[in-house]
């Protein structure tokens, strides 16, 4: 059947255009399809890069907020580290008496005052007092800060040695209060008065419901 269509169309007058519009109807009946998924792959191309560059630019913006927090949590680690929690207090105590003793100084008196808490903000100070406004973003910790008062009685240079070792403690600790003066009993001493505070973070409680 298929070759007597084709004898028919060869000894047909007008074959030329025939075999034209034959073979242009079986180009486009192929062709087409073809066209088809080419514009169906370009369109999923354009797609997929699009979901790319999304993908990517979601990436880098994971990877700035991966390193903010790894910032704030190397932060962290370093407040914690220097942070004087109730149970290091006495430890840090003990050691204040092993320092004025290795100083070749008398102590005198190392007494603790009552601590206080407040809210900590983020980018805080410790020794801000002021009042924050209610749009400053608060962290969930609170500032602890207790007194410490030291005194000792040794020679000046001994003193000085004490206040070496101090300042070289690198723990949460500032110098409030500071006297220096003679000794009343011996000329050749010098009494040192001195008022620290100690900070520590401790985690914002869970409101009760």
């Amino acid at each position: 059947m298929v070759e007597t269509f084709i004898r028919h169309v060869l000894a047909h007058p007008k074959r030329v255009w025939i075999v034209i519009a034959l073979t242009l109807g079986i180009g486009l009946l192929f062709t087409w399809p073809a066209v088809d998924s080419y514009s169906a792959a370009k369109d999923h191309r354009a797609k997929l890069e699009s979901e790319l560059q999304e993908g990517e630019a979601l990436a880098g913006k994971v990877e700035l907020y991966q390193k903010q927090a790894e910032k704030k949590l190397a932060l962290l680690r370093e407040l914690e580290a220097k942070a004087l929690p109730p149970a290091e207090i006495e430890a840090l105590r003990n050691q204040l008496v092993a320092m004025v003793k290795d100083s070749h100084c008398k102590l005198r008196r190392v007494r603790l005052g009552d601590a206080s808490l407040r809210t900590w903000f983020d980018e805080d100070n410790p020794l801000e007092m002021r009042a924050r406004p209610d749009s400053d973003k608060k962290s969930p910790f609170r500032l602890k800060t207790q007194p410490l008062n030291l005194a000792v009685t040794g020679n000046l240079t001994d003193v000085s040695d004490f206040l070496t070792r101090l300042s070289q403690q690198e723990r949460l600790i500032h110098t409030g209060g500071f006297q220096l003066r003679r000794s009343d009993t011996d000329k050749n001493l010098v009494e040192l008065e001195i008022d620290l505070l100690l900070f520590d973070l401790a985690p914002m409680e869970a409101k009760k419901t």
